[in-house]
């Protein structure tokens, strides 16, 4: 509230713990709660993928953990910043897809070695959304896909109070709160 935000998306690595506490604290206001979590994947030439996955307002703590187990993460590596999931790439999306969510690649254009598969991602799994760590990126995307339409952002990462609102997306959505984000970031069947 106080940093004039109308919509907030609460991911941790691997964990929901403080999804619960977070709805609670915004109940009586106007900023919307978006769910979610942060996991590390692996596509073929890359270990290092980083999804951010969000859910719809109505999932807490343990639905997040719920889904967590369903991609077989042991509790014992929530919030375990380093911990590869190790199910194959797509049936990841799949079961994230199946329970209502919606994946983002985050900061793949952090290190050389994530930029390398920038392609798969956008080509084979039909990702139009991105989470940059770069604005300069930008130019990587119009110059491989010069007619393709992406949605690029440069937001996440606030790792403490002080900087939440540092780094913000203005977005026109169609519909408020997390159908509108799903409609933006959700994956383009190939062909489009």
């Amino acid at each position: 509230r106080v940093k004039g935000l109308d919509m907030i998306a609460l991911t941790d690595y691997s964990s929901g713990a403080f999804i619960d506490r977070v709805r609670e604290a915004a109940r009586d206001s106007s900023v919307t709660v978006i769910p979610g979590f942060v996991i590390r994947c692996s596509v073929p030439g890359c270990d290092d993928v980083i999804l951010s996955c969000l859910f719809p307002e109505s999932f807490g703590t343990s639905e997040i953990e719920g889904v967590l187990e369903s991609l077989g993460i042991p509790r014992s590596a929530f919030g375990d910043r380093k911990h590869l999931v190790k199910k194959p790439f797509e049936e990841i999306l799949q079961i994230i897809e199946a329970k209502g969510g919606v994946a983002l690649p985050s900061r793949m254009d952090k290190t050389p070695y994530r930029l390398s598969v920038l392609p798969l991602l956008v080509d084979k799994y039909g990702f139009r959304a991105f989470d940059l760590a770069y604005a300069d990126s930008v130019k990587f995307f119009k110059t491989r896909w010069p007619k393709t339409k992406f949605h690029l952002f440069s937001f996440s990462n606030a790792n403490a109070l002080a900087q939440v609102g540092s780094r913000i997306a203005k977005l026109k959505m169609q519909d408020p709160g997390f159908a509108g984000i799903k409609a933006v970031i959700a994956r383009q069947s190939l062909g489009q």
